[in-house]
Protein backbone atom coordinates (compact mmCIF):
# COMPACT_ATOMS: atom_id res chain seq x y z
CA UNK A 1 0.00 0.00 0.00
CA UNK A 2 2.82 2.36 0.84
CA UNK A 3 4.42 1.89 -2.59
CA UNK A 4 1.96 4.25 -4.22
CA UNK A 5 -1.18 2.24 -4.85
CA UNK A 6 -3.33 4.86 -3.15
CA UNK A 7 -0.70 7.60 -2.81
CA UNK A 8 -0.52 7.89 0.98
CA UNK A 9 1.86 7.17 3.82
CA UNK A 10 1.21 4.83 6.74
CA UNK A 11 1.25 6.84 9.97
CA UNK A 12 1.25 3.95 12.44
CA UNK A 13 1.07 0.18 12.76
CA UNK A 14 -0.86 -1.71 15.43
CA UNK A 15 0.44 -5.13 16.42
CA UNK A 16 -2.33 -7.03 18.13
CA UNK A 17 -5.89 -8.23 17.93
CA UNK A 18 -7.74 -6.40 15.19
CA UNK A 19 -10.80 -5.78 17.36
CA UNK A 20 -8.62 -4.00 19.91
CA UNK A 21 -7.25 -1.97 17.02
CA UNK A 22 -10.74 -0.98 15.87
CA UNK A 23 -11.79 -0.01 19.40
CA UNK A 24 -8.71 2.17 19.79
CA UNK A 25 -9.61 4.21 16.72
CA UNK A 26 -10.64 7.73 17.75
CA UNK A 27 -10.92 10.94 15.80
CA UNK A 28 -10.57 11.46 12.08
CA UNK A 29 -8.61 9.08 9.91
CA UNK A 30 -8.78 5.81 8.04
CA UNK A 31 -7.92 2.45 9.57
CA UNK A 32 -7.35 -0.69 7.51
CA UNK A 33 -7.57 -4.15 9.07
CA UNK A 34 -7.33 -7.65 7.63
CA UNK A 35 -9.13 -9.93 10.09
CA UNK A 36 -9.17 -13.68 9.46
CA UNK A 37 -12.73 -14.42 8.40
CA UNK A 38 -12.78 -18.20 8.53
CA UNK A 39 -11.54 -20.97 10.78
CA UNK A 40 -8.99 -23.55 9.78
CA UNK A 41 -6.81 -21.32 7.65
CA UNK A 42 -3.53 -20.62 9.42
CA UNK A 43 -4.19 -23.50 11.78
CA UNK A 44 -4.15 -25.96 8.89
CA UNK A 45 -0.95 -24.47 7.45
CA UNK A 46 0.93 -25.26 10.66
CA UNK A 47 -0.79 -28.53 11.49
CA UNK A 48 2.55 -30.33 11.21
CA UNK A 49 3.76 -28.29 14.19
CA UNK A 50 0.79 -29.51 16.20
CA UNK A 51 1.62 -33.11 15.30
CA UNK A 52 5.32 -32.77 16.20
CA UNK A 53 5.41 -30.73 19.40
CA UNK A 54 3.61 -30.30 22.67
CA UNK A 55 3.59 -26.71 23.87
CA UNK A 56 1.47 -24.15 25.69
CA UNK A 57 -0.83 -22.56 23.14
CA UNK A 58 -1.23 -18.79 23.17
CA UNK A 59 -4.84 -17.67 23.54
CA UNK A 60 -6.30 -15.72 20.63
CA UNK A 61 -9.69 -14.76 19.29
CA UNK A 62 -11.11 -16.01 16.02
CA UNK A 63 -13.42 -13.56 14.30
CA UNK A 64 -16.67 -15.09 13.07
CA UNK A 65 -18.30 -12.81 10.43
CA UNK A 66 -21.73 -14.04 11.50
CA UNK A 67 -21.19 -12.40 14.90
CA UNK A 68 -19.88 -9.15 13.45
CA UNK A 69 -23.07 -7.26 14.29
CA UNK A 70 -22.23 -7.11 18.01
CA UNK A 71 -18.72 -5.87 17.31
CA UNK A 72 -19.84 -3.30 14.74
CA UNK A 73 -22.57 -2.02 17.05
CA UNK A 74 -19.90 -1.11 19.60
CA UNK A 75 -17.91 0.78 16.96
CA UNK A 76 -20.93 2.65 15.63
CA UNK A 77 -22.22 3.66 19.06
CA UNK A 78 -18.87 4.80 20.49
CA UNK A 79 -17.57 6.90 17.60
CA UNK A 80 -18.33 8.09 14.07
CA UNK A 81 -17.68 5.18 11.78
CA UNK A 82 -18.72 3.84 8.40
CA UNK A 83 -18.79 0.08 7.90
CA UNK A 84 -19.14 -1.86 4.66
CA UNK A 85 -20.14 -5.51 4.86
CA UNK A 86 -21.56 -8.18 2.58
CA UNK A 87 -23.77 -9.29 5.45
CA UNK A 88 -26.97 -7.84 6.88
CA UNK A 89 -26.92 -7.46 10.68
CA UNK A 90 -30.21 -7.00 12.53
CA UNK A 91 -28.32 -5.61 15.55
CA UNK A 92 -27.25 -2.48 13.65
CA UNK A 93 -30.27 -2.03 11.42
CA UNK A 94 -30.78 1.46 12.86
CA UNK A 95 -27.43 2.47 11.33
CA UNK A 96 -28.18 1.02 7.86
CA UNK A 97 -27.93 3.81 5.26
CA UNK A 98 -27.48 1.97 1.98
CA UNK A 99 -27.52 -1.28 0.03
CA UNK A 100 -25.49 -1.81 -3.12
CA UNK A 101 -26.50 -4.57 -5.54
CA UNK A 102 -23.41 -5.74 -7.44
CA UNK A 103 -25.17 -7.98 -9.92
CA UNK A 104 -25.82 -11.67 -10.51
CA UNK A 105 -23.96 -14.12 -8.30
CA UNK A 106 -22.55 -11.45 -6.00
CA UNK A 107 -23.55 -10.58 -2.46
CA UNK A 108 -24.97 -7.09 -1.97
CA UNK A 109 -22.89 -4.64 0.06
CA UNK A 110 -24.55 -3.08 3.10
CA UNK A 111 -23.40 0.30 4.37
CA UNK A 112 -23.78 1.20 8.04
CA UNK A 113 -22.93 4.66 9.30
CA UNK A 114 -22.91 6.63 12.55
CA UNK A 115 -21.53 9.76 10.88
CA UNK A 116 -23.51 12.84 11.93
CA UNK A 117 -26.48 13.49 9.68
CA UNK A 118 -25.34 17.01 8.77
CA UNK A 119 -22.34 15.51 6.96
CA UNK A 120 -22.72 13.68 3.69
CA UNK A 121 -20.16 11.75 1.68
CA UNK A 122 -21.05 10.89 -1.89
CA UNK A 123 -19.95 11.25 -5.50
CA UNK A 124 -21.89 13.96 -7.28
CA UNK A 125 -21.84 13.51 -11.03
CA UNK A 126 -23.81 16.42 -12.42
CA UNK A 127 -25.93 18.98 -10.60
CA UNK A 128 -27.91 19.72 -13.76
CA UNK A 129 -29.21 16.18 -14.31
CA UNK A 130 -32.80 15.89 -13.15
CA UNK A 131 -34.08 12.62 -11.67
CA UNK A 132 -35.98 10.41 -14.09
CA UNK A 133 -39.58 9.35 -13.57
CA UNK A 134 -39.07 6.06 -15.42
CA UNK A 135 -39.54 3.03 -13.18
CA UNK A 136 -36.74 0.44 -13.22
CA UNK A 137 -37.36 -3.29 -13.49
CA UNK A 138 -36.81 -5.14 -10.18
CA UNK A 139 -33.53 -7.02 -9.97
CA UNK A 140 -35.27 -10.37 -9.39
CA UNK A 141 -37.77 -9.99 -12.26
CA UNK A 142 -38.20 -13.25 -14.21
CA UNK A 143 -38.42 -12.99 -18.01
CA UNK A 144 -40.99 -15.49 -19.35
CA UNK A 145 -42.95 -16.29 -22.51
CA UNK A 146 -45.72 -13.98 -21.33
CA UNK A 147 -43.46 -10.94 -20.75
CA UNK A 148 -44.60 -7.93 -22.74
CA UNK A 149 -41.58 -6.25 -24.39
CA UNK A 150 -41.83 -2.66 -25.59
CA UNK A 151 -39.61 0.25 -26.65
CA UNK A 152 -40.31 3.94 -26.78
CA UNK A 153 -38.56 7.26 -27.21
CA UNK A 154 -37.48 8.95 -24.00
CA UNK A 155 -35.71 12.23 -23.21
CA UNK A 156 -31.93 12.08 -23.49
CA UNK A 157 -31.85 13.41 -19.92
CA UNK A 158 -33.37 10.09 -18.77
CA UNK A 159 -30.58 8.16 -20.46
CA UNK A 160 -27.98 10.46 -18.87
CA UNK A 161 -29.56 10.07 -15.46
CA UNK A 162 -29.40 6.28 -15.47
CA UNK A 163 -25.96 6.18 -17.08
CA UNK A 164 -24.60 7.39 -13.75
CA UNK A 165 -25.99 4.25 -12.09
CA UNK A 166 -25.39 1.51 -14.62
CA UNK A 167 -22.39 2.46 -16.76
CA UNK A 168 -18.71 2.39 -15.78
CA UNK A 169 -17.22 5.52 -14.25
CA UNK A 170 -14.80 5.90 -17.15
CA UNK A 171 -17.72 6.40 -19.54
CA UNK A 172 -18.61 9.98 -20.36
CA UNK A 173 -22.16 10.03 -18.99
CA UNK A 174 -22.86 13.66 -19.90
CA UNK A 175 -23.25 13.10 -23.64
CA UNK A 176 -26.51 11.33 -24.34
CA UNK A 177 -26.79 12.08 -28.05
CA UNK A 178 -29.83 13.35 -29.93
CA UNK A 179 -32.30 10.54 -29.35
CA UNK A 180 -32.97 8.32 -26.35
CA UNK A 181 -34.78 4.98 -26.24
CA UNK A 182 -35.99 3.02 -23.24
CA UNK A 183 -36.67 -0.73 -23.43
CA UNK A 184 -39.28 -2.15 -21.09
CA UNK A 185 -40.56 -5.47 -19.79
CA UNK A 186 -44.16 -5.30 -18.60
CA UNK A 187 -43.94 -1.51 -18.47
CA UNK A 188 -40.70 -1.19 -16.47
CA UNK A 189 -37.31 -0.27 -17.89
CA UNK A 190 -34.55 -2.86 -18.20
CA UNK A 191 -32.30 -0.94 -20.60
CA UNK A 192 -31.55 2.29 -22.42
CA UNK A 193 -29.82 3.39 -25.62
CA UNK A 194 -28.97 6.73 -27.18
CA UNK A 195 -28.10 7.80 -30.71
CA UNK A 196 -26.12 10.66 -32.23
CA UNK A 197 -27.11 12.22 -35.54
CA UNK A 198 -23.79 14.04 -35.80
CA UNK A 199 -21.83 10.77 -35.73
CA UNK A 200 -24.21 9.00 -38.14
CA UNK A 201 -24.14 8.60 -41.90
CA UNK A 202 -27.12 8.61 -44.24
CA UNK A 203 -27.10 4.80 -44.17
CA UNK A 204 -26.22 4.02 -40.54
CA UNK A 205 -27.26 5.68 -37.30
CA UNK A 206 -24.61 5.79 -34.59
CA UNK A 207 -25.55 4.24 -31.24
CA UNK A 208 -23.70 6.30 -28.69
CA UNK A 209 -24.53 4.19 -25.65
CA UNK A 210 -26.49 1.13 -24.63
CA UNK A 211 -26.78 -0.36 -21.15
CA UNK A 212 -29.06 -2.46 -18.98
CA UNK A 213 -30.00 -2.20 -15.33
CA UNK A 214 -28.72 -4.52 -12.60
CA UNK A 215 -30.52 -7.83 -12.93
CA UNK A 216 -30.27 -11.47 -11.94
CA UNK A 217 -31.00 -12.33 -15.57
CA UNK A 218 -27.95 -13.37 -17.57
CA UNK A 219 -27.20 -11.90 -21.05
CA UNK A 220 -29.75 -9.12 -20.68
CA UNK A 221 -27.45 -6.81 -22.64
CA UNK A 222 -27.71 -9.23 -25.58
CA UNK A 223 -31.48 -8.79 -25.53
CA UNK A 224 -31.23 -5.02 -25.71
CA UNK A 225 -28.82 -5.10 -28.66
CA UNK A 226 -31.03 -7.60 -30.48
CA UNK A 227 -34.07 -5.38 -29.95
CA UNK A 228 -32.22 -2.36 -31.32
CA UNK A 229 -32.16 -4.15 -34.70
CA UNK A 230 -35.96 -4.63 -34.73
CA UNK A 231 -38.33 -3.07 -37.26
CA UNK A 232 -40.15 -1.32 -34.40
CA UNK A 233 -37.01 0.50 -33.28
CA UNK A 234 -36.15 1.36 -36.89
CA UNK A 235 -39.53 3.07 -37.29
CA UNK A 236 -39.19 4.95 -33.98
CA UNK A 237 -35.82 6.30 -35.12
CA UNK A 238 -37.08 7.11 -38.63
CA UNK A 239 -40.00 9.18 -37.36
CA UNK A 240 -37.85 11.10 -34.88
CA UNK A 241 -34.74 11.61 -37.03
CA UNK A 242 -36.59 12.03 -40.37
CA UNK A 243 -34.36 9.45 -42.04
CA UNK A 244 -34.97 5.78 -42.85
CA UNK A 245 -31.62 4.29 -41.83
CA UNK A 246 -30.46 0.94 -43.22
CA UNK A 247 -28.62 -0.07 -40.08
CA UNK A 248 -26.91 0.84 -36.82
CA UNK A 249 -23.25 1.13 -35.84
CA UNK A 250 -21.39 1.65 -32.58
CA UNK A 251 -17.87 1.89 -31.20
CA UNK A 252 -16.46 -0.24 -28.38
CA UNK A 253 -13.40 1.13 -26.59
CA UNK A 254 -11.31 -1.89 -25.64
CA UNK A 255 -7.94 -3.49 -26.22
CA UNK A 256 -9.54 -6.93 -26.65
CA UNK A 257 -9.81 -8.39 -30.17
CA UNK A 258 -13.57 -8.83 -29.82
CA UNK A 259 -16.43 -7.68 -27.58
CA UNK A 260 -18.36 -10.54 -26.01
CA UNK A 261 -21.26 -8.18 -25.46
CA UNK A 262 -21.84 -7.55 -29.19
CA UNK A 263 -20.49 -10.83 -30.55
CA UNK A 264 -23.11 -12.80 -32.42
CA UNK A 265 -25.54 -9.87 -32.61
CA UNK A 266 -23.61 -7.14 -34.43
CA UNK A 267 -20.86 -7.64 -37.03
CA UNK A 268 -17.27 -6.61 -36.34
CA UNK A 269 -16.61 -4.07 -39.07
CA UNK A 270 -13.18 -2.74 -38.15
CA UNK A 271 -10.42 -2.94 -35.56
CA UNK A 272 -8.48 0.20 -34.66
CA UNK A 273 -6.01 0.78 -31.88
CA UNK A 274 -7.95 0.73 -28.62
CA UNK A 275 -11.38 0.38 -30.20
CA UNK A 276 -13.67 -1.82 -32.29
CA UNK A 277 -16.40 -0.78 -34.72
CA UNK A 278 -19.55 -2.92 -34.85
CA UNK A 279 -22.51 -2.58 -37.19
CA UNK A 280 -25.60 -4.43 -38.44
CA UNK A 281 -28.59 -3.85 -40.68
CA UNK A 282 -32.07 -3.42 -39.27
CA UNK A 283 -34.30 -6.48 -39.52
CA UNK A 284 -37.92 -7.00 -40.50
CA UNK A 285 -38.47 -8.87 -37.22
CA UNK A 286 -40.61 -7.29 -34.52
CA UNK A 287 -39.68 -6.75 -30.88
CA UNK A 288 -41.76 -9.79 -30.02
CA UNK A 289 -40.01 -11.97 -32.60
CA UNK A 290 -36.54 -11.03 -31.39
CA UNK A 291 -37.51 -11.45 -27.75
CA UNK A 292 -38.65 -15.02 -28.46
CA UNK A 293 -35.36 -15.67 -30.26
CA UNK A 294 -33.41 -14.37 -27.24
CA UNK A 295 -35.42 -16.59 -24.89
CA UNK A 296 -34.59 -19.60 -27.01
CA UNK A 297 -30.94 -18.80 -27.68
CA UNK A 298 -29.63 -17.04 -24.56
CA UNK A 299 -32.06 -17.37 -21.66
CA UNK A 300 -31.21 -20.22 -19.29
Amino acid sequence: LEKGALNFNISSFFYGDFFDFLKSKKGKGIGIAFPPTYKGGYEKMFSYVEDSFRYAHAPYNVFDPKEGGVMFKCLLENDENIIYSDRYFQEINDFLVGKINLGPGKNPIYTYSSVKRDKHYYIERDKNIKPSCIHILPMDYEFTDSTEISAKICPVSDVNYYKAFYMANKVNYTTGGDLGLVFMADGKAFGFSSFSKKLSTLEQIFMQSDFVVNSNTQRLSKLLIMLVKSHNVRMLIARKMANYYDGVKTTVYTTSPISMKYRGVLDLERRDEGKLMYSANFLDDSLKDLYRLWLKKYKK
